[in-house]
């Protein structure tokens, strides 16, 4: 008989051991990546349009950091699956972005030597000016922006002309 009791009450405890360890808060696993719209060009029977292609790039609730981030997978160029649907960059291949500033509507991005050497026509000026404009645009609240472009930590500015 005493071994039942000690039984029981060896149940006893081990099912509340087990009730509060299942009502222990369990830590909330936190995301490690999260989601920016980086835009491309897509071009048209009459003309360009801007494409919004998201990508995961690592949590920060630093506006220049997310733009960084966002930037170097811009320049990363799309997907094999993007360029089958006509998505294309207009970067040159081997571009790389340095640094990203933004403040009151101006965003000051500095990029590796390769960004503006040979830089190309018109179109492809404004392709690459409003594929980083609205990359940008999505980390800061300002209705306009200016970018202002350098090369090598602002050795000099970048030329962005056809």
């Amino acid at each position: 008989m005493k071994y039942l009791y000690w039984l029981i009450g060896l149940v006893i405890l081990v099912g509340v051991g087990w009730l509060a360890y299942q009502a222990a808060p369990r830590p909330v696993e936190e995301p490690t990546t999260q989601k920016v719209f980086v835009y491309y060009t897509l071009l048209t029977e009459t003309d360009m349009d801007l494409v919004a292609v998201e990508r995961e790039v690592p949590v920060n609730d630093n506006k220049n950091v997310l733009a960084l981030e966002a930037l170097r997978e811009l320049v990363k160029g799309p997907t094999d699956a993007e360029q089958t649907q006509g998505i294309y960059s207009s970067f040159n291949d081997g571009t790389e972005v340095n640094s990203v500033a933004l403040a009151d509507g101006v965003a000051i991005i500095d990029f590796n030597e390769t960004f503006d050497t040979p830089m190309g026509g018109s179109a492809r000026v404004r392709a690459i000016s409003q594929t980083l404009l609205k990359t940008v645009q999505q980390f800061d609240q300002a209705t306009e922006y200016t970018l202002g472009l350098t090369v090598n930590n602002g050795e000099r500015d970048a030329v962005l002309e056809p």
